[in-house]
């Protein structure tokens, strides 16, 4: 009893493994084929625009001085 459970799961688990892994292919082979990995810069740069050029830091969450800029202390932090 136990072996046909067992088997089953096998059954399921490398049909699953099949099933995906092709999947995976036919995806990757779709790429290729609609030119999808022809250009990564254009991809990369295609979300910035002249609000936000490329290479300008517009954004201070990624500034590691943000802290020591901040003239008053946050709400609710003893700082």
């Amino acid at each position: 009893m136990l072996f046909a459970e067992l088997n089953a799961a096998y059954a399921v688990l490398i049909g699953s493994v099949v099933f995906f892994g092709g999947a995976a292919v036919l995806a990757l082979a779709w790429a290729f084929r609609n030119g999808q990995m022809e250009n990564f810069a254009r991809g990369a740069t295609s979300i910035f625009d002249p609000d936000e050029p490329l290479g300008e830091v517009t954004d201070n969450a990624l500034d590691p001085h943000r802290d020591a800029k901040r003239s008053t202390p946050r709400a609710g932090h003893d700082d």
